[in-house]
């Protein structure tokens, strides 16, 4: 399942988050990627975002959940955040399911952050390959 977070123009905090066109962009190649490996993909949306990316992950066939995070993630096999400071990622990692973080630009980690992390999650980070 990939995780999605709320959208940066829906929120004015002090910890940045995406902007919709570039996170979306990343969520799709993500979901495009795993799908070609072989895997059945889920989009996950947060339930609060005024952005409904639901129909164009209808348009690619994409399998989506709009159950509430904690009903729904127990099913997974693998859960994937793009962006780590959502309550879901605090319940995932109370659970035994792989979680995998992607740093795509948008938040810089210390050190101690990362290695604690990695404790739960995989983590790694990522940049524009211009493709």
């Amino acid at each position: 399942m990939l995780v999605s977070s709320i959208y940066n123009q829906e929120v004015l905090n002090f910890n940045p988050l995406p902007y919709p066109v570039p996170m979306l962009d990343w969520e799709l190649r993500v979901m495009h990627y795993l799908r070609k490996q072989g895997h059945y993909v889920i989009y996950k949306p947060h339930p609060e975002s005024r952005f409904k990316a639901e129909s164009i992950m209808k348009k690619f066939n994409f399998g989506i959940s709009l159950e509430k995070f904690d009903k729904s993630y127990h099913k997974m096999d693998l859960l994937i955040f793009g962006v780590a400071n959502t309550s879901a990622f605090y319940e995932a990692c109370k659970s035994n399911i792989p979680i995998f973080v992607v740093e795509i630009g948008f938040r810089k980690w210390s050190e101690h952050a990362i290695k604690f992390l990695r404790k739960r999650a995989g983590f790694m980070t990522c940049s524009n390959d211009k493709d």
